[in-house]
């Protein structure tokens, strides 16, 4: 599946680190928008996809050695890309992009804005801006050299690879927009919440073996946990994989809470968690055909069978 044509594609992807190709090989990057976003268009699947590329880049031009330690250079370059997010809510006219990633940040953010209301931009711009946060953070604890202390992590697991715009991108194309005091009651973002929670305890389970095998484990719940309490991976990771059965559980309780909160909204309701629920199983799947990282049956770690 390619969603660009030669010259976007290589402004997109051939301007990249041998890392980047190494980790996300283009076709396997374009599935993984196609299986966790089937519902979109192919216009929305585009802005989608373009968006969730530059923060791969983004994340990879920040574990470059220059950045590991050193906040002020790391908040500088995240200064460049929250600048361009500023248009057109809290600046008049467009930012002019100082770097390459800037421009990326640029290309999908125009394409984007005219699909969306003031509301949803302010959601998106603070996950966004709380992701920048935890890259400040993290570059702080990289810098430190040592595993990251686990109540930190805690306050900043939601936000690191700006996961929570997952959610936001569920919520474009809606027929029936979810209201805006609906979205910011505090149990439809438990909601939002517990689903990324899902999906993170999930890719620590999935992802630990690679992770440690190539020095990367350092945001894996599994080698922090071991670091914490002096664990074996097999106790870590059972611990962490009760967690994801409680949190998709959490997650299946949670539905008819809200519906009954807020009848009034049921459809536009059942049509969230029917997407969260496809972006769920679109990961999963991804993960199990893409091979990305290493088969469970070849000495990984298993992950149980989610309940919804």
């Amino acid at each position: 599946m390619r969603w660009h044509s030669q010259q976007r594609g290589e402004r997109f992807y051939g301007d990249v680190s041998e890392r980047v190709r190494n980790k996300f090989r283009r076709e396997m990057f374009d599935s993984l928008t196609a299986y966790t976003y089937p519902w979109a268009s192919l216009a929305t699947l585009e802005i989608i996809h373009d968006f969730y590329w530059s923060v791969v880049v983004i994340d990879d031009y920040l574990d470059q050695p220059g950045f590991r330690g050193n906040v002020t250079r790391t908040r500088s370059a995240l200064a460049h890309y929250a600048d361009v997010l500023a248009y057109p809510d809290k600046r008049g006219t467009p930012a002019v992009p100082q770097d390459r990633n800037a421009r990326l940040v640029e290309t999908w953010w125009h394409a984007l804005v005219p699909f969306t209301e003031p509301a949803w931009r302010r959601r998106f711009v603070g996950h966004m801006n709380a992701w920048f946060d935890a890259c400040c953070w993290e570059t702080d604890q990289l810098g430190r050299d040592r595993p990251f202390e686990e109540g930190e992590f805690w306050d900043h697991r939601l936000h690191l690879f700006g996961s929570l715009t997952y959610m936001d991108m569920l919520h474009l194309d809606m027929p029936q927009a979810i209201p805006e005091h609906v979205h910011d009651s505090p149990l439809y973002q438990r909601y939002l919440d517990t689903a990324v929670e899902c999906l993170c305890y999930f890719n620590d389970l999935i992802s630990y073996q690679v992770e440690e095998s190539t020095g990367s484990a350092h945001s894996n719940l599994i080698s922090i946990l071991r670091a914490q309490y002096g664990c074996g991976v097999e106790a870590a990771a059972s611990h962490v994989a009760d967690l994801y059965a409680l949190h998709t559980q959490q997650l299946v309780d949670l539905e008819p809470q809200i519906q009954i909160v807020f009848p009034e909204h049921r459809e536009a309701l059942h049509q969230v968690f029917t997407r969260v629920g496809m972006w769920q199983a679109g990961f999963i799947r991804w993960h199990e055909e893409s091979g990305r990282y290493s088969d469970p049956k070849e000495g990984g770690i298993s992950v149980p069978q989610s309940t919804s």
